[in-house]
């Protein structure tokens, strides 16, 4: 009688090309999402992001100071800035930035109300447009 044995093999783990071929498919895939994603778009976004943030930041200090805030708009030969208390925040240099109203200034009073308000415009790979509504002083983004 002859005697059989039977190896039983344990397939628990992955074998190397199956770990290849699963790290070339996240490789491809990581360079696809990437390259959907210029970093113009994401400094625009930052950028408007900043402008909408420091633009409630001063309405709220407005109302919690009791006085007037203003905002301007400018630029100079290292590119566009708004100013705030005297303090210039610059938009990256890829940007531009317009601003519809005369004068290139927010103000809000001492109760938050928008005194003059407007559009702001951020043009790079697309345009992203700010609004400041008259009198609530609402800012939205078009």
């Amino acid at each position: 009688m002859k005697y059989q044995y039977y190896y039983h093999q344990n397939n628990y783990g992955f074998t190397l090309i199956e770990l290849l071929m699963v790290i070339c498919i996240i490789a491809i895939l990581g360079f696809n999402i990437t390259q959907r994603y210029s970093i113009a778009d994401i400094s625009q976004e930052t950028a408007a992001n900043q402008i909408e943030a420091y633009i409630r930041y001063c309405q709220a200090k407005a109302i919690s100071q009791y006085m007037d805030v203003d905002v301007s708009f400018s630029s100079d030969s290292k590119g566009y800035y708004f100013t705030i208390n005297g303090q210039n925040y610059y938009i990256p240099s890829s940007l531009s930035l317009s601003y519809m109203n005369p004068g290139n200034i927010i103000t809000f009073d001492s109760i938050g109300e928008a005194v003059s308000s407007g559009t702001i415009t951020i043009t790079g790979d697309d345009t992203v447009s700010i609004t400041v509504e008259p009198t609530t002083g609402r800012v939205k983004r078009l």
